[in-house]
């Protein structure tokens, strides 16, 4: 539930003494599943939240009449979504409050469930797992096999490495290695200047030798290079013919 939770009922209900159940582990692998904290660690947290006045440890998974009169309870809270009874003593675990009228709806805290938690550690298990081994503990502590650690190592590596070629060409930004360069003009779709080792030109450069650029079978443009992206796409899309013809050129 959260502290959002804990400090919401002082506030709506003053006065009020807030006893929270907690179930064992026993109990709570047994009809939820395993947790991520064990038990004596969940009442501790629980302890150390500033509204709470009492921890009820090995609380029962449902709530009786029996454990209302022994803790002297006269409302039980909770969100109003139904909170299936896998003991298969009732439908809903609150059924009994809810139908006594001892039921105090709440709001729910989204994105702090247990399956919220193992969800995002599910999500980057991979980084996870590196961190930790980074942090010195061993791949026994983390139950990863050697085969795995070590493909484990090599995935991240090239992870970082795709990230520098990414940072690379984004700070390379406009900038193109073409040599040779074949260049088609409009005079003539089949006049074609070939350039030898031109090194390292910008768009700006490009630009200046190119009014347009043209391959049989392109549309011409007649307005010059409106922008770097056309003229990007074009040389993509015509990609075929532009090494064909490239091959025709370098072997007159």
């Amino acid at each position: 539930m959260g502290a959002p939770f804990f400090a919401f009922t002082p506030n709506r209900f003053p006065n009020t003494y807030l006893l929270v159940g907690c179930c064992n582990d026993e109990t709570t692998h047994k009809y939820k599943g395993k947790t991520v904290m064990t038990e004596a660690e969940r009442y501790e947290s629980l302890r150390h939240c500033r509204w709470v006045d009492e921890v009820i440890p090995d609380a029962p998974w449902v709530i009786n009449q029996e454990f209302l009169d022994a803790y002297n309870i006269d409302y039980v809270a909770h969100d109003s979504l139904p909170y299936a009874d896998a003991s298969g003593a009732a439908n809903d675990v609150y059924e009994f409050v809810k139908a006594a009228g001892k039921f105090k709806e709440t709001q729910r805290t989204e994105g702090i469930s247990t399956s919220d938690i193992i969800m995002r550690i599910i999500k980057d298990y991979n980084q996870y797992v590196i961190r930790n081994l980074d942090r010195g503990y061993s791949r026994k502590d983390l139950g990863v096999s050697f085969v795995k650690e070590k493909r484990l190592r090599v995935n991240m590596r090239l992870k970082k490495l795709r990230e520098k070629v990414k940072e690379h060409q984004e700070r390379v930004g406009e900038k193109f290695w073409l040599s040779p360069l074949l260049i088609f003009t409009t005079n003539d779709h089949y006049n074609i200047h070939y350039v030898h080792n031109c090194g390292k030109l910008d768009v700006t450069t490009i630009y200046k030798l190119l009014p347009c650029i043209v391959t049989s079978g392109w549309e011409t443009l007649t307005a010059g290079l409106p922008d770097v992206m056309s003229w990007w796409k074009m040389l993509i899309a015509g990609l075929p013919d532009f090494l064909r013809c490239s091959k025709k050129v370098s072997t007159k």
